[in-house]
């Protein structure tokens, strides 16, 4: 488990600031936060149908990984201009849709409509320490993860102290509300600190061309590279064990009037190593304990519960939208029904409402997308879910309903029987809603 780090050198209130520009999260959807395991293929980009921008319309944006060619560990991204990222291939191939039974679930009825949302949390310039001492303090290595605006790297303290994870950040790439973006990110991060489910901050630090956020460093790797270790599917009992930490998460920060937009395996990394390396040594010993922790918070929004964000992009990934996302509407709701897919996808490596494998699903086509999501229902008949739990069965379908009104919530997810059948009372009682669940 991860040692406490250093408290931040200055004062980190977070104010709402004056009402500013919509900011594009799209920017720092992925910045350099995501750590796709070796196994694992290339995800390639998603393009809906007609205009991303367009009313009625599909709106996702999806930020890609770029992959540029490997640097040396201690080297930092190039201070010279920056051209933007080329555009990714065009996707390829075809995915069906699986409905269950003769008459699919039609289409939701839209939301209500939106009532607005708050400005992003924001932090004080006097809290962002210069980039130099940032530079002066650490030094640079091992590579992470890259995204399209930066990547994370070890950094080491050179007076021998715990190393951090630092996402750099160039804000030379991408548009003039880039910067905006990144101290959005840097407020929703310390907004949440309350939850033990999240990375904590060290500190955030700016200079002309990047800005260093820093936080603990989680050695176990992210969720998607432990599925990828065990198989492609996990156990009911470590499924749980991610899910309940997950599930805590979000309802911590929609208690606290977040939507956090993007969740998926790659966004929650394990504080320590899992299995232990004990139980490598020796089979017989446990495995030690999954501590999962959310560490990118580039998709996050400020707003109220029941309440639609449609005068923003829609941020997170394919396989996870909601099918409200097909209204033009994203919300809390949203982020219950992505950990929805996500729990699918860890005990069967696959997505509820499509024939196939993960591979297969990267190719498939915005009508075939859009078919699946708002049509089909989660199928429970192929292996290995002959052989799980039917409360596992029942949560997944509570957090896949298709109205946003009528899925359960976060909070009440995490107080689901299910966690106490795979973890026992004790892990059930702890993950006792503070709110009132559907």
């Amino acid at each position: 488990m991860a040692m406490p780090l250093a408290p931040l050198s200055r004062a980190a209130a977070v104010r709402a600031p004056p009402p500013a520009r919509a900011r594009r999260v799209a920017a720092a959807s992925t910045a350099a936060g995501e750590h796709a395991p070796a196994s694992a293929p290339a995800t390639s980009s998603f393009a809906p149908a007609g205009s991303a921008r367009g009313k009625g319309s599909v709106v996702a944006h999806v930020a890609t990984l770029v992959a540029p060619p490997a640097v040396a560990a201690d080297a930092l991204p190039p201070r010279g201009p920056v051209a933007p990222p080329p555009p990714p291939p065009p996707a390829a191939g075809r995915l069906r849709p699986r409905f269950s039974g003769a008459a699919p679930s039609p289409s939701p009825s839209p939301p209500p409509r939106p009532r607005g949302r708050s400005p992003p949390p924001s932090i004080d310039e006097a809290d962002l320490l210069p980039a130099s001492a940032f530079e002066d303090d650490y030094s640079f290595g091992e590579l992470l993860g890259r995204g399209t605006f930066g990547e994370v790297r070890v950094a080491s303290p050179r007076d021998g102290g715990r190393q951090v994870a630092v996402k750099i950040l160039d804000k030379r790439v991408g548009d003039a509300d880039m910067r905006e973006a990144i101290l959005a990110e840097v407020g929703f991060c310390r907004v949440l600190q309350a939850c033990p489910s999240v990375a904590r901050l060290v500190g955030a630090y700016e200079g002309p061309d990047r800005v260093y956020i820093a936080t603990e460093l989680c050695c176990g790797g992210d969720v998607a590279s432990l599925q990828a270790a065990s198989g492609g599917r996990l156990s009911e009992p470590e499924a749980a064990a991610v899910m309940l930490a997950v599930l805590r998460f979000l309802a911590h920060a929609h208690r606290s009037g977040v939507c956090y937009g993007d969740v998926k395996p790659e966004n929650f990394t394990l504080r320590g190593l899992y299995p232990s390396i004990s139980h490598l040594l020796d089979p017989t010993a446990p495995k030690g304990r999954l501590d999962v922790c959310a560490v990118d918070f580039g998709t996050c929004q400020t707003t109220e519960p029941d309440v639609c964000l449609s005068d923003l992009p829609i941020s997170g990934t394919p396989a996870y939208l909601a099918p409200e996302a097909f209204h033009d509407c994203f919300g809390m709701a949203s982020d219950v029904w992505a950990a929805g897919c996500m729990l699918y996808h860890l005990l069967s490596g696959g997505f509820p409402f499509w024939l196939g494998s993960a591979h297969q699903f990267h190719g498939m086509t915005s009508s075939e997308l859009r078919d699946g999501i708002l049509r089909g229902s989660p199928m429970f008949t192929k292996d290995p879910w002959g052989s799980y739990s039917p409360r596992v069965k029942d949560l997944i379908c509570r957090m896949l309903e298709k109205d946003p009104n009528q899925r359960i919530t976060a909070a009440g997810a995490a107080a689901h029987q299910w966690f106490a059948e795979a973890l026992g009372d004790e892990a059930a009682a702890a993950a006792a809603p503070r709110a009132s669940a559907r």
